[in-house]
């Protein structure tokens, strides 16, 4: 069951990205994660992740993770890429991805990071 249950977490924090693989296969735009990743389309993911999780495990503290996970998310995309926080706001964030070795150095220890929690 607690395998399960961290799968759902898992899917909770990957949410913005699996909107913006959404989108790309409707061939829809999201400029700088615009549509999945700005401060109002979490607020939109952020509740549905977690009811999806109340329906399927009634933990209480599954849901409340899950919901926690979405909007986590943003503020460690900025550390890894570049993205929009508000719509008609400049992108921002370190954009590690142009810089490979950097980013496996900040990434690995996110994921370990994660992984214990």
């Amino acid at each position: 069951m607690r395998e399960r249950r961290l799968l759902w977490l898992f899917g909770a924090a990957l949410a913005p990205d699996m909107v913006d693989v959404a989108l790309a296969l409707r061939e829809i735009c999201s400029p700088y994660g615009l549509y999945s990743h700005a401060l109002p389309a979490l607020a939109i993911e952020a509740p549905i992740a977690a009811a999806v999780c109340w329906m399927v495990t009634k933990d209480r503290r599954v849901t409340l993770a899950a919901a926690l996970l979405v909007l986590l998310h943003l503020p460690l995309d900025f550390v890894t890429g570049a993205k929009v926080w508000w719509p008609h706001a400049a992108p921002w964030g370190l954009d590690l991805y142009l810089h490979p070795i950097a980013d496996v150095l900040v990434e690995v220890p996110m994921l370990a990071a994660g992984w214990w929690f």
